[in-house]
């Protein structure tokens, strides 16, 4: 991923392999979008589908790469507590570091000639 945004995946009742390799529901479905779009008999609109469909496949693989969170056997209360904790945890980090940059910014001398 190429943007500052932070990517969190939750993967809720179901196996990261199986969103990485789109394998078990993952690959029926993929499965439907792409007999839907060979049914397409418009050119135009098959190749962006084509491109759609390849655009989620890209985007499954590298989130389903990324750490994760999974329910593996947990409870869900236990499970949402654990994932409110660590957004809470990069939240808090996040605000000490835009603390200490606007510290470092309001230092600077305006009055330089």
């Amino acid at each position: 991923m190429t943007s500052n945004q932070i990517v969190i995946p939750i993967f809720y009742d179901v196996e990261p392999t199986h969103v990485r390799k789109q394998i078990g529901s993952f690959n029926d479905a993929m499965a439907k979008h792409i007999q839907k779009m060979a049914a397409e008999t418009d050119a135009n609109k098959r190749r962006e589908m084509a491109q759609r469909i390849e655009g989620w496949i890209q985007a499954l693989t590298e989130v389903a790469g990324l750490k994760g969170m999974d329910l593996d056997g947990r409870s869900e209360t236990e499970f949402i507590k654990k994932i409110v904790k660590d957004i809470y945890r990069r939240l808090q980090g996040q605000r000490r570091s835009l603390s200490k940059r606007l510290l470092r910014t309001s230092t600077v001398d305006y009055n330089y000639p």
